[in-house]
């Protein structure tokens, strides 16, 4: 077993922010990394993985904006979080299909730039997140 076959549990999908936010129907799932994603991400952006790994359940469960590509046929969710001064801006993305063991997967995370997240927000692709009061 390779280092690339591990699937690893990160937390639950806060369906209730999510549908209540984006005005979706998603069901309270838990997250799970696979193996693959986590290299993909350390081949992709390694610099961002060691930084957001250790985040990402943080990340997903307690985001600041969440969103969605207008154009987005796969059914992926971005969770944008503020990170400590040295990180920055943290984006996971959630894929919200189940897989066959009816968990949803993450299908990527990187830092990206304030002024791309103003950017999506202003577009409308980005919206505030409050918890629930």
């Amino acid at each position: 077993v390779g280092l690339t076959t591990k699937t690893t549990r990160i937390g639950l999908f806060p369906s209730a922010l999510v549908n209540r936010v984006l005005g979706l129907e998603t069901e309270p799932r838990e997250v799970v990394l696979s193996g693959r994603a986590d290299q993909h991400v350390r081949e992709k952006h390694p610099e961002d993985h060691d930084l957001i790994r250790p985040m990402l359940q943080d990340i997903i469960e307690q985001p600041l904006y969440v969103g969605q590509a207008p154009r987005d046929t796969k059914g992926n969710i971005v969770f944008v979080s503020r990170l400590s001064s040295p990180i920055g801006v943290g984006l996971v993305v959630v894929k919200v299909v189940p897989d066959k063991n009816g968990h949803y997967r993450i299908a990527s995370f990187y830092r990206i730039k304030e002024s791309d997240v103003e950017n999506r927000r202003a577009k409308g692709y980005l919206r505030l997140a409050p918890p629930d009061l």
